[in-house]
């Protein structure tokens, strides 16, 4: 039920119509885990993991994706820039024949709306 308020202003009356209770929900949280945070890779090879989404006070909605760090020669796939949250995502890395060796921090930023989180996978990649 509404409960009209009347507010007098420079000479005009103005009514507003205030409801009880609170017109805001809250828009919850997620949380991300990255499995495994740590791999080796061969030149050449591939391997899979996991991407965790769990939500936090009911979150249910798209995540951005964004992956950074990543060097010329190795891929993910699939690559989606936006996935549904919760859920379990599969992920499987691949590394070219000449992908230059070495140790690479890759950084997973998942974004929606204000919500940001992000997870860092190292990388090795061997002869």
């Amino acid at each position: 039920m509404c409960r009209p308020a009347k507010l007098l202003a420079i000479g005009l009356l103005i009514t507003l119509c205030g409801c009880g209770g609170s017109s805001v929900s809250p828009t919850g949280d997620f949380a991300v885990n990255v499995l495994p945070s740590s791999a080796t890779i061969q030149q050449g090879g591939s391997f899979t993991g996991n991407l965790f989404i769990t939500s936090e006070d009911g979150f249910n909605g798209r995540i951005t994706l964004t992956i950074t760090g990543v060097p010329e020669g190795l891929t993910f796939a699939p690559s989606p820039s936006q996935v549904t949250g919760p859920g379990t995502y599969t992920m499987t890395w691949g590394a070219a024949p000449d992908v230059a060796l070495g140790t690479y921090t890759v950084t997973f930023l998942f974004t929606s709306g204000h919500l940001q989180h992000s997870f860092n996978v190292v990388v090795t990649v061997a002869a």
